[in-house]
């Protein structure tokens, strides 16, 4: 029989009790739902029902104290504290702490300590003795230790702690008495308050018959009420408890029965002389241990069970006799979406913590868009924008929209967006990207949006969090107006959080059908036939830390506050109270490694195992998804005529504006699987804005500076760049180098002034350093004519090679844009900006060309020689009347400071070196091996491979599909 239905029994059986005049006292709510379930099971006739009560509401009533919500007691508590210690800190500072006060103080009234020796600073007081005269010896060696550390020469710690330490006896008592004076309290300073009225007799009792069901742990001043009833209203008490740990006192389950039993002798004698062993003789117990990895898991493993159990026994499992208990309240959600179609009716019956949903992490994305803002304007961070818009809640509205919105913001690399770019025709996002400018409207602009997206969001589960969220936003609206705080949004954010941290979502339900879903707290006094244990994991159950606390651990072990071991006990009790009566239980812990140790199942887990090693066999499985085994092996891809059809579009034949470009070639010759991926299947590494200064970044941003430094020499009859205007070029170099700021970093409006900050601050420094000397450099050049700046030959003059494909001859287009084409007399210049430590030299020709067949090649391949003479072809085959010299060079600034720098490409056959001043006469071999190189990218045999260096996979995008570990 059930612990309820035992109470209830026992209840009908006195003919002489009178129903409506009792009142039944259960540690928690749900469990008196369920008693007046098995109540009204055992009456044949109409009744009054007695009165149900939680241990919490029954003291509550003794007084005609209120307790408000705990922001509002925190806010008190704020100003009292502000004021004793002349604090100017914001009340989002101080919440937090001030959580953790209040906690404290709470402690300290239910265990019935008196606030003044705790208090005291006695390092600075000689009399140990006579302060702290009520204690034991060992109580007074646990404080007189602690004080001790305190030595003349005290840390800066230690004086911030004694300079808290000294006001709070003030604190503890002005706060009550600001309560007081309101009819408020918190729930603590009740409880003390009816245990002193007790003490000094002037306790006015409002009950005609009390009992007192299902409870365990008491507080002192729990105890000190209940002591009083049984004693002077002969109040009955059903402990709920089994011999199994009542009765061994190595048993950490029974810890808080066994003292109260051998302290209180008026409490003592309600307890039976046994409860019976329900684990000594389990009957049909059956316990199955299953370790399963990460919290998706654990659910598919009890959704399994749960199918198992319905197909096996019908008859016997029943969803109202089943319960899954959740330790970790962060696998609800996983759980909920995995439980399978044949469970009809769930019901929750635990708090779920909204930090933990969608909709809180929704909500601080809105708000992180208007802190991040730029400030008096209507433009916004990327970051923030992107978080809104990946966000579940937005991406799948308009999946269209939100999609070509971020690729739009990483492409062109946004760093701040204007709010007409993000709104659009949209009616949600135009809402979301308006700016907020105060508090007051931020939290009426975030009413809307929830009210919007409940429209949006039929979910019922979402519906729930929608109305929570909208209550709890409303009440920080009354809040924020009704105390007079002025806070701006970044502090609002700092509150929002702090409030919320602690909050859950109750969720409510029918408690009496359905299968129970619950947290290990609320099952206290319920019994199931099933029972399906999450989390049993070493630091879930029980937690490894105990709440935040002022109070040192010395103080509160001297003080009798509850300390680790209190905790550890308390979750001891529930584990086995959960266990004691149900015939299938099944205890579930996660296998999966953190900070590289594996998941251990909990010590309450092993105890028991070893406890129960000679009654109980206890089946322990280890389930884990499949991992295929497969030997590391290369990848390659057999080409097919099919798919390299998919090259046709760089052909003449393709019809395409689309041409290889010298990063393609130079991709195949690294790795050709890699161009396989890149310009076959069209797979490219995905855009991500970048606000940090990269490598790759600062190259664009040298880049862009040279080109708008010459910009206006790019126009016809105004080609011409002498030195006087070299000379203009470094007076205005500040300007260029914004604009090219600006360029790769979006700021939206033209007008706005590029903020340099941070590391962009020395980021410009450096171009500027680097940017006057290449133009010192071009100084000595000039006079000279520019022919184009990121010069394209264009579509009729670019690069067509014919090649033979399989036998048949096709034209495959080559281009690239040149950094920088100039002349002077009969010489043509071809130049390419490289900030980075790329070479200029090269063994010959054939030595710039990789080869299928060629993993052993003798010379290092130099990809910018490579690059540099490509261009020098592309220009050749534009202008085939040009009979001058055609220099192709790096103009490499990290080299520009050298006083032998030239950047003239260099032959090294040998140890000699000659430096290239005309690249025509290297141009007919360079383009007799381009053709080969084509000729092998365009074949229809052989196979994309890996590269064998994988050094060269480091930072390939590509490698985790080449399943490349580097």
């Amino acid at each position: 029989m059930k612990f309820l239905e035992e109470i209830a029994a026992e209840i009908l059986k006195n003919e002489n009790l009178h129903l409506e005049n009792l009142t039944v006292v259960f540690p928690n709510r749900r469990a008196g739902l369920f008693f007046q379930k098995y109540l009204a099971a055992g009456i044949s006739q109409p009744v009054w029902s007695p009165q149900i009560m939680s241990i919490s509401d029954f003291i509550k009533s003794l007084t005609r104290w209120t307790v408000p919500d705990r922001l509002t007691l925190v806010y008190l508590l704020y100003r009292v504290f502000s004021k004793m210690a002349g604090a100017s800190e914001t009340f989002d500072k101080f919440y937090f702490w001030g959580e953790t006060l209040l906690r404290d103080f709470d402690e300290i009234d239910k265990f019935l300590v008196n606030p003044e020796p705790l208090f005291s600073n006695l390092a600075d007081l000689k009399d140990l003795e006579q302060t702290t005269a009520y204690l034991n010896e060992h109580q007074k060696r646990l404080i007189s230790r602690f004080w001790n550390t305190f030595e003349e020469n005290r840390s800066g710690q230690q004086k911030n702690f004694l300079s808290i330490w000294k006001i709070l006896y003030r604190v503890y008592n002005d706060f009550r008495r600001e309560l007081a004076d309101r009819s408020f309290a918190y729930e603590g300073m009740i409880y003390r308050h009816v245990a002193e009225e007790i003490k000094e007799g002037s306790f006015e009792d409002p009950f005609k018959t009390v009992y007192f069901a299902g409870f365990n742990a008491l507080s002192p001043a729990e105890e000190t009420i209940i002591t009083w009833y049984v004693h002077n209203r002969e109040a009955q008490i059903y402990w709920d408890a089994d011999d199994h740990y009542l009765k061994n006192d190595d048993q950490e389950a029974g810890n808080f029965m066994r003292k109260i039993r051998a302290t209180n002798d008026i409490l003592a004698k309600t307890f039976k002389n046994s409860y019976g062993n329900r684990f000594r003789d389990p009957g049909n117990k059956k316990i199955t241990l299953i370790g399963t990895p990460l919290k998706t898991g654990q659910a598919q493993v009890a959704s399994a069970l749960l199918e198992d159990l319905n197909n096996k026994n019908p008859e016997i499992f029943a969803e109202d006799r089943t319960a899954l208990v959740l330790p970790d309240e962060k696998l609800l959600v996983p759980l909920l979406n995995a439980l399978p179609k044949s469970v009809e009716k769930v019901n929750i019956t635990m708090g779920y913590p909204l930090k933990h949903s969608l909709l809180y992490s929704f909500i601080e994305n809105l708000v992180r868009l208007q802190v991040t803002r730029k400030k008096h304007t209507h433009v916004f961070h990327y970051q923030a924008v992107l978080s809104v818009l990946t966000h579940p809640f937005i991406s799948g509205v308009n999946t269209a929209i939100t999609e070509a919105l971020v690729k739009s913001i990483k492409s062109n690399n946004k760093i701040y967006i204007p709010a007409e770019k993000l709104a659009g025709n949209h009616e949600l996002l135009g809402r979301i990207f308006t700016a907020m400018d105060n508090v007051q409207t931020l939290i009426e602009y975030l009413l809307d949006i929830l009210v919007k997206l409940t429209e949006i969001n039929k979910d019922v589960l979402q519906q729930e969090f929608f109305l929570h969220f909208f209550t709890r936003i409303n009440k920080l609206k009354d809040f924020i107006r009704d105390s007079g705080l002025s806070p701006d949004i970044q502090s609002f954010l700092k509150l929002f959080r702090q409030v919320i941290a602690l909050d859950r979502l109750p969720f409510e339900g029918e408690p009496l059908e359905g299968l129970q879903v619950m947290g290990a707290m609320e099952t206290r006094n319920l019994d199931f036939d099933q029972i399906i244990i999450f989390s049993v994991n070493e630091g879930v159950l029980p937690p490894s830390r105990p709440p935040a606390s002022f109070i040192p651990y010395a103080l509160r072990q001297a003080f009798e506050l509850p300390v680790f071991d209190h905790q550890e006990a308390m979750y001891a009790y529930v584990f086995y109270r959960m266990i004691q009566r149900a015939q299938n239980v099944f205890l579930i812990y996660d296998t999966s490694e953190e900070q590289g140790v594996p998941g251990e199942v909990s010590r309450f887990v092993k105890q028991m195992e070893f406890e129960l090693r000679n009654v109980l066999d206890i089946d322990h499985k280890i389930i884990s998804p499949p991992v295929p085994a497969y030997a590391v092996r290369s990848v390659s891809v057999t080409r097919k005529e099919s798919m390299m059809r998919e090259l046709d579009r760089y052909t003449e034949q393709g019809g395409e504006e689309k041409w290889l470009t010298p990063s393609a070639l130079n991709i195949f010759q690294e790795c050709s699987l890699r161009f396989y991926y890149r310009y076959i299947l069209g797979l490219s590494e995905e855009d991500e804005v970048q606000e940090d200064m990269d490598p790759i970044l600062f190259g664009k941003i040298f880049h862009s500076t040279m080109e708008l430094a010459y910009k206006q020499h790019n126009e016809d009859g105004h080609r011409w760049v002498r030195p006087e205007n070299i000379e203009h070029l470094k007076k205005n170099i500040g300007v260029y180098i914004e604009g090219a700021f600006r360029k790769h970093f979006d700021l939206g409006s033209p007008r706005d002034k590029f903020e340099f900050s941070g590391q962009n601050i020395i980021i410009r420094e450096i171009v500027k350093k680097m940017a006057l000397k290449l133009l010192d450099y071009d100084l000595k050049y000039a006079p000279f004519e520019i022919l184009g700046l990121e010069f394209d030959p264009g579509e009729k003059k670019r690069l067509k090679l014919k090649i033979n494909r399989n036998g048949r001859t096709i034209g495959v287009k080559i281009g690239g844009i040149i950094d920088r084409v100039d002349k002077k007399g009969d010489v043509i210049r071809i130049l390419d900006y490289k900030t980075g430590t790329d070479k200029k030299d090269f063994t010959n020709i054939r030595s710039l060309f990789h080869f299928a067949g060629e993993e052993n090649q003798k010379f290092p391949r130099n990809k910018a020689a490579f690059q540099t003479l490509l261009y020098g072809l592309i220009f050749k085959h534009a202008f085939p009347d040009f009979s001058g010299k055609i220099e192709a060079g790096l103009l490499n600034v990290r080299d520009i400071y050298k006083k032998d720098f030239s950047y003239l490409l260099v032959e090294k056959p040998d140890k000699s070196k000659k430096y290239i001043d005309d690249v025509s006469p290297y141009l007919p071999e360079f383009e007799q091996n381009l053709r080969k190189l084509l000729e092998e990218i365009y074949s229809f045999e052989g196979a994309f491979a890996q590269t064998p260096d994988e050094n060269k996979c480091r930072y390939c995008s590509f490698k985790d599909l080449c399943q490349r570990d580097v």
